[in-house]
């Protein structure tokens, strides 16, 4: 037993599983831990498989991702919003190359790239431009105005 299990038997208790694996997790677990008289997980929530290139991602086929690689490849933030956006929760997603630079240039470059094209646009044009602050164009205008902030 942790301190985990033994010391906050207050707090809530979610399980995460694979879809594969539901039925021992729902039946079989929770009688084991009903006999030890140890809490229940609260929820038990099944996640579906995750593909690459339509097939299922397994050891034996060596079709693993490095998360570590995908980060440096890609970046944190395009990760998140791929793994977020393409996927809906509990369903299979599919990893691929072209779907997450589709994902990534689809809408964090084209859309949110756009919208601040936009609106920097908008601050330097009439009315807002006598009401929007000087933007700094010099690395030490830019320190020291975050600074005074």
């Amino acid at each position: 037993l942790t301190m985990n299990t033994i010391g906050h038997r207050h707090q809530k208790k979610i399980h995460f599983v694979g879809k594969d694996i539901l039925r021992f997790h729902a039946i079989y677990w929770p009688a084991m831990l009903a006999s030890a008289g140890l809490p229940w997980p609260h929820t038990i929530v099944a996640h579906g498989w995750w593909t690459k290139d339509g097939q299922k991602i397994s050891k034996s086929l060596g079709n693993a991702i490095d998360p570590l690689l995908l980060l440096d490849a890609y970046g944190l933030d395009a990760t998140r919003y791929f793994l977020l956006a393409e996927v809906p929760f509990g369903a299979d997603g599919d990893y691929s190359r072209e779907t997450m630079l589709a994902s990534t240039n689809g809408f964090l470059a084209n859309a949110v790239g756009n919208l601040a094209q936009r609106v920097c646009t908008m601050l330097t044009k009439p009315p807002c431009q006598s009401q929007a602050p000087p933007f700094p164009t010099n690395v030490n205008d830019i320190i020291k105005h975050a600074c005074d902030q």
